[in-house]
């Protein structure tokens, strides 16, 4: 129906489930495995675990499937704003505010780290904020494996977006802390409006 975003690594748009009536978005991954079968292999069984994450801060993954060398992810459509967005026309936000989005966003994480699955890539452009005030996280575990395969192309070292990296994790290594590291800049970013590094080595 609409195209809700476009990147490097493909498109999101913006369907109807024929079958369900409901809305649904649509992530394509244009030849994401040509000439790399295992990379869909490996980004189809990180989307079985995300598909076991059943939370209220979550967005939910419906199914995927590989359709030739493109790769299909299939998602409940969430009708509101990344927080990017909302930063970009705010700047930064009152503390009550930021504290009830970052609540939101760590209740997500912690159910997610009770199952094992670590984001990885969790930045403001990754958290979905809702008019009522309901906050979602997108792409658990889903954008690494993305940027993973990407890296393995480029020879890039880390994936993730270093302004909310753990040092640990720009030296290669990921856990649960890495999340809360990440989450941790966002709220930052939020209360003042800038990351809490900058400068030309993100490390």
């Amino acid at each position: 129906e609409a195209e809700l975003g476009r990147g490097s690594m493909g498109v999101v748009l913006r369907a109807l489930d024929l079958t369900l009536k409901r809305p649904v978005a649509i992530k394509m991954l244009r030849q994401y495995s040509r000439g790399r079968p295992e990379a869909a292999a490996q980004l189809l069984k990180e989307a079985q675990l995300v598909a076991g994450l059943k939370h209220p801060n979550i967005v939910q993954i419906h199914t995927a499937f590989a359709e030739g060398d493109d790769l299909v992810l299939v998602f409940e459509y969430v009708a509101g704003r990344p927080l990017s967005e909302v930063l970009s026309d705010f700047h930064h936000l009152p503390l009550r505010d930021a504290q009830g989005i970052v609540r939101q966003a760590a209740a997500a994480l912690d159910h997610a780290h009770a199952g094992r699955v670590i984001h990885r890539d969790l930045k403001p452009a990754n958290i979905m904020v809702q008019a009522d005030g309901k906050v979602l996280v997108m792409d658990f575990g889903l954008a690494h494996q993305v940027r993973r395969s990407a890296s393995r192309e480029t020879s890039a070292a880390s994936w993730g977006s270093p302004a909310y990296m753990a040092p640990e994790q720009e030296l290669g290594t990921v856990s649960a802390a890495s999340d809360i590291y990440a989450l941790g800049a966002c709220f930052y970013e939020v209360v003042t409006g800038r990351t809490p590094f900058n400068g030309s080595d993100a490390l």
